[in-house]
């Protein structure tokens, strides 16, 4: 019921009479059962359920248009019934539990630990996620505790620009945070927030990595070492007191929070002649131009 779901998926024009299916094919599609999982005819019951669902555009308040509304009998999923949208959701929920559960597992296992999912462990949360109603906390408790989470099968997922930009910004502290720095960073990524390219979202993956996404990347961290270098005085500024913690860790502390499973450029701290405090910035340096940094 958010404006950005009614409107870009069209229900502003789903009116008795004329249903308009987007909305209700989008919404099993993508949202809960996947292709493959419903009949067609169950879209075009739905769409009648959905029809008056609309958002005021003046005050962005979601309503059900009455007058749009329709209120014949509508059979969806095998069951009949005088269906308005939120009973069709119920529906989704009481009569495909498992195909809902098994999709949104499914992707929650694509962000959050490796592109291929293990079918057994998929199932696992799937039931843990079913017998608590559907509620996120414990499936993703479950998600983030499981071995599968803490094995090998981490650093396989390409950052999103999102990923990349916030997460450095936070570790370091950075003043990043200004909403048209962060949009001009997403574009230069090809990650415009807010505005997907289609209602399926950025594909996402390997996907983010392109010849000119790559450059992007190595020149944001750059800026960030940069940044880094002068705050801790090594441009010769003077230090800022607010980033003094970056010298009271050790280089092996630094490496596993930037790079926990290894890189592929040499350990800066290998060079002899450098002072604490230029060794700490040459380090952070190496390892933000590491690819393995790129990786989550």
């Amino acid at each position: 019921q958010e404006p950005a779901m009614i409107i870009y998926l069209d229900n502003q024009t789903n009116r008795k009479g004329q249903p308009n299916e987007n909305f209700a094919r989008e919404l099993f599609e993508l949202f809960t059962l996947g292709e493959g999982q419903y009949e067609e005819n169950d879209i075009k019951e739905a769409a009648r359920a959905f029809t008056g669902w609309q958002v005021n555009r003046k005050t962005g308040a979601f309503f059900v248009n009455v007058r749009d509304h329709d209120q014949g009998v509508k059979t969806v999923f095998g069951q009949t019934g005088n269906y308005d949208g939120q009973a069709v959701i119920n529906l989704l929920f009481t009569e495909k539990p498992q195909q809902v559960a098994n999709h949104l597992v499914t992707k929650l296992w694509k962000q959050f630990v490796s592109p291929e999912p293990v079918l057994a462990e998929v199932d696992r949360l799937s039931q843990i996620f079913i017998a608590n109603d559907f509620e996120l906390r414990p499936l993703m408790e479950a998600l983030l505790l499981s071995d599968y989470f803490w094995s090998s099968n981490q650093a396989v997922l390409v950052k999103s620009p999102v990923d990349l930009v916030v997460g450095t910004q936070r570790i370091f502290g950075l003043n990043i945070t200004e909403k048209g720095l962060l949009r001009q960073m997403g574009q230069q990524l090809e990650q415009r927030l807010f505005l997907p390219p289609n209602v399926k979202g950025w594909p996402g993956g390997n996907d983010w990595i392109t010849s000119s996404t790559l450059l992007a990347r190595a020149q944001l961290m750059g800026q960030v070492t940069r940044s880094i270098g002068g705050m801790t005085g090594r441009s010769g500024q003077k230090m800022s007191p607010g980033y003094q913690n970056h010298l009271d860790h050790s280089l092996d502390e630094w490496y596993s929070l930037l790079l926990p499973f290894g890189g592929v450029s040499p350990r800066a701290d290998t060079v002899v002649g450098q002072s604490q405090q230029n060794l700490v910035v040459t380090a952070i340096a190496a390892m933000l131009a590491d690819p393995m940094y790129q990786l989550k």
